[in-house]
Protein backbone atom coordinates (compact mmCIF):
# COMPACT_ATOMS: atom_id res chain seq x y z
CA UNK A 1 0.00 0.00 0.00
CA UNK A 2 0.95 3.29 -0.42
CA UNK A 3 -1.05 6.72 0.26
CA UNK A 4 -3.52 7.73 2.52
CA UNK A 5 -2.33 6.51 6.14
CA UNK A 6 0.88 5.13 4.58
CA UNK A 7 2.36 7.85 3.21
CA UNK A 8 5.58 8.96 3.87
CA UNK A 9 6.66 12.63 5.40
CA UNK A 10 10.13 13.89 4.28
CA UNK A 11 11.91 12.22 7.15
CA UNK A 12 10.67 8.59 6.78
CA UNK A 13 10.87 9.03 2.75
CA UNK A 14 14.77 9.77 3.42
CA UNK A 15 15.08 6.85 6.11
CA UNK A 16 13.50 4.64 3.56
CA UNK A 17 15.99 5.61 0.70
CA UNK A 18 18.85 4.69 3.70
CA UNK A 19 17.11 1.85 4.09
CA UNK A 20 17.05 0.54 0.37
CA UNK A 21 20.64 1.32 -0.46
CA UNK A 22 21.14 -1.48 2.43
CA UNK A 23 19.54 -4.22 1.64
CA UNK A 24 20.41 -3.39 -1.96
CA UNK A 25 24.03 -4.04 -0.72
CA UNK A 26 23.20 -6.48 1.76
CA UNK A 27 21.44 -8.56 -0.76
CA UNK A 28 24.47 -8.07 -3.15
CA UNK A 29 27.11 -9.41 -0.69
CA UNK A 30 24.70 -12.23 0.26
CA UNK A 31 24.51 -13.70 -3.12
CA UNK A 32 28.05 -12.79 -4.82
CA UNK A 33 26.39 -10.58 -6.88
CA UNK A 34 29.22 -8.16 -8.59
CA UNK A 35 29.34 -5.07 -6.73
CA UNK A 36 30.17 -3.07 -9.81
CA UNK A 37 26.49 -4.55 -11.14
CA UNK A 38 24.62 -2.13 -8.09
CA UNK A 39 27.45 0.71 -6.96
CA UNK A 40 25.66 3.40 -9.05
CA UNK A 41 21.80 2.31 -7.78
CA UNK A 42 23.29 2.21 -4.17
CA UNK A 43 25.14 5.37 -4.04
CA UNK A 44 21.96 7.26 -6.20
CA UNK A 45 19.50 6.00 -3.47
CA UNK A 46 22.28 7.11 -0.34
CA UNK A 47 23.33 10.34 -2.39
CA UNK A 48 19.05 10.85 -2.24
CA UNK A 49 18.92 9.84 1.41
CA UNK A 50 21.43 12.46 2.37
CA UNK A 51 19.60 14.98 0.04
CA UNK A 52 16.22 14.70 1.14
CA UNK A 53 17.26 14.72 4.96
CA UNK A 54 19.57 17.94 4.65
CA UNK A 55 16.17 19.52 3.08
CA UNK A 56 14.34 18.50 5.98
CA UNK A 57 16.84 19.57 8.45
CA UNK A 58 17.60 22.55 6.24
CA UNK A 59 14.07 23.88 4.89
CA UNK A 60 16.19 25.52 1.97
CA UNK A 61 13.91 28.54 0.22
CA UNK A 62 15.12 27.30 -2.91
CA UNK A 63 14.64 23.52 -3.95
CA UNK A 64 17.08 21.71 -6.08
CA UNK A 65 19.71 19.15 -6.03
CA UNK A 66 22.67 20.75 -5.31
CA UNK A 67 24.21 18.94 -2.41
CA UNK A 68 27.21 20.73 -1.52
CA UNK A 69 24.99 23.79 -0.88
CA UNK A 70 23.29 21.87 1.64
CA UNK A 71 26.09 20.26 3.06
CA UNK A 72 27.65 23.43 3.74
CA UNK A 73 24.55 24.98 5.16
CA UNK A 74 23.96 21.99 7.43
CA UNK A 75 27.32 22.51 8.57
CA UNK A 76 26.98 26.31 9.44
CA UNK A 77 23.78 25.57 11.38
CA UNK A 78 25.14 23.06 13.18
CA UNK A 79 28.82 24.93 13.82
CA UNK A 80 26.23 28.17 14.62
CA UNK A 81 23.21 26.06 16.97
CA UNK A 82 25.49 23.18 18.84
CA UNK A 83 29.10 24.80 18.07
CA UNK A 84 30.03 21.58 16.89
CA UNK A 85 32.52 20.73 13.73
CA UNK A 86 31.00 18.27 11.29
CA UNK A 87 33.90 15.44 11.93
CA UNK A 88 35.68 14.48 8.89
CA UNK A 89 34.08 10.59 8.96
CA UNK A 90 31.03 12.54 7.98
CA UNK A 91 31.72 15.74 5.80
CA UNK A 92 34.55 13.77 3.63
CA UNK A 93 31.68 11.18 1.92
CA UNK A 94 29.13 13.60 1.79
CA UNK A 95 31.48 16.18 0.04
CA UNK A 96 32.91 12.75 -2.61
CA UNK A 97 28.93 12.14 -3.05
CA UNK A 98 28.36 16.02 -4.04
CA UNK A 99 31.86 16.39 -6.05
CA UNK A 100 30.78 13.13 -8.39
CA UNK A 101 27.35 13.89 -8.50
CA UNK A 102 26.65 17.36 -8.70
CA UNK A 103 23.30 17.16 -10.32
CA UNK A 104 22.21 14.06 -8.94
CA UNK A 105 22.03 12.60 -12.48
CA UNK A 106 25.24 10.63 -12.94
CA UNK A 107 24.47 7.97 -10.34
CA UNK A 108 20.75 7.43 -12.16
CA UNK A 109 22.25 8.34 -15.83
CA UNK A 110 25.60 7.08 -16.25
CA UNK A 111 25.96 11.20 -17.55
CA UNK A 112 25.24 14.72 -15.90
CA UNK A 113 24.39 18.46 -17.94
CA UNK A 114 27.82 19.09 -16.54
CA UNK A 115 30.16 17.17 -18.90
CA UNK A 116 33.49 17.96 -17.09
CA UNK A 117 32.12 16.07 -14.41
CA UNK A 118 32.11 12.56 -16.18
CA UNK A 119 35.25 13.30 -17.67
CA UNK A 120 36.96 14.47 -14.64
CA UNK A 121 36.28 11.05 -12.87
CA UNK A 122 37.40 9.38 -16.07
CA UNK A 123 40.37 11.14 -15.45
CA UNK A 124 41.13 10.10 -12.06
CA UNK A 125 40.87 6.59 -12.97
CA UNK A 126 39.50 3.65 -11.19
CA UNK A 127 37.81 4.42 -7.79
CA UNK A 128 37.28 1.23 -5.26
CA UNK A 129 34.20 1.30 -3.31
CA UNK A 130 34.21 -1.32 -0.02
CA UNK A 131 30.19 -1.90 -0.07
CA UNK A 132 30.67 -3.06 3.39
CA UNK A 133 32.12 0.30 4.65
CA UNK A 134 29.99 2.26 2.79
CA UNK A 135 27.23 0.57 4.03
CA UNK A 136 28.45 1.23 7.60
CA UNK A 137 29.30 4.61 7.07
CA UNK A 138 25.99 5.82 5.60
CA UNK A 139 24.39 4.12 8.51
CA UNK A 140 26.61 6.60 10.89
CA UNK A 141 25.52 9.41 8.42
CA UNK A 142 21.33 8.61 8.96
CA UNK A 143 22.39 8.41 12.60
CA UNK A 144 24.06 11.71 12.91
CA UNK A 145 21.09 13.60 11.07
CA UNK A 146 18.85 11.58 13.27
CA UNK A 147 20.64 13.43 16.41
CA UNK A 148 20.51 16.67 15.02
CA UNK A 149 16.50 16.12 13.82
CA UNK A 150 16.10 14.93 17.72
CA UNK A 151 18.05 18.07 18.92
CA UNK A 152 15.87 20.24 16.73
CA UNK A 153 12.58 18.89 17.64
CA UNK A 154 13.26 18.50 21.27
CA UNK A 155 16.88 19.93 22.21
CA UNK A 156 19.68 19.07 23.71
CA UNK A 157 17.91 17.50 26.38
CA UNK A 158 15.31 15.71 24.45
CA UNK A 159 18.35 14.43 22.84
CA UNK A 160 20.25 13.35 26.29
CA UNK A 161 16.98 11.78 27.25
CA UNK A 162 15.65 9.76 23.89
CA UNK A 163 19.65 8.89 22.96
CA UNK A 164 21.82 9.10 25.69
CA UNK A 165 23.97 6.90 23.64
CA UNK A 166 24.25 9.02 20.74
CA UNK A 167 25.65 12.28 22.59
CA UNK A 168 27.64 14.29 21.88
CA UNK A 169 26.02 14.54 18.15
CA UNK A 170 29.06 13.79 16.20
CA UNK A 171 31.76 12.19 18.55
CA UNK A 172 31.53 8.69 17.24
CA UNK A 173 32.94 7.78 13.94
CA UNK A 174 31.80 4.97 11.68
CA UNK A 175 34.46 2.07 13.64
CA UNK A 176 32.72 3.25 16.65
CA UNK A 177 35.76 4.94 17.56
CA UNK A 178 35.18 8.35 19.55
Amino acid sequence: MLGGMVGYDDESLAHSYFAAADLLIEQTLANGVRGQDIVCPALYLYRHAIELQLKVLMRPKKLNHDLAALLSEFATHVQVKYNEQLPDWMEKPLRQLAEFDPSSDLFRYGKTKRPEVPQALMDGGEFWIDLRRLKKTMSSVENAFYRVSVAEKEGLEGLRRLAPTLNPFFKRSPNGAA
